[in-house]
């Protein structure tokens, strides 16, 4: 799907992308995006069933976006 969204995310390169996921991340965890309370334990199954999601996200986001000049 080509879009103003779609296009702009093509714009970053990998490493910009994953970076921005990062800091999403560390952001999550610092409790200014999305709040997680502290004393939250993941279970084992929740903790595999997230690795396996980091993964397909991960994959997810090297291959979204559209060519800038596409």
């Amino acid at each position: 799907m080509s879009n103003p969204i779609t296009r702009s995310y093509g714009i970053p390169s990998l490493n910009t992308k994953l970076a921005f996921w990062y800091q999403l991340a560390e952001m999550i965890k610092e409790g200014t995006v999305v709040p997680v309370p502290a004393n939250y334990k993941m279970t084992r199954k929740a903790n595999i069933v997230l690795t396996q999601q980091i993964t397909v996200l991960r994959n997810a986001v090297v291959d979204m976006g559209v060519a800038s000049l596409a």
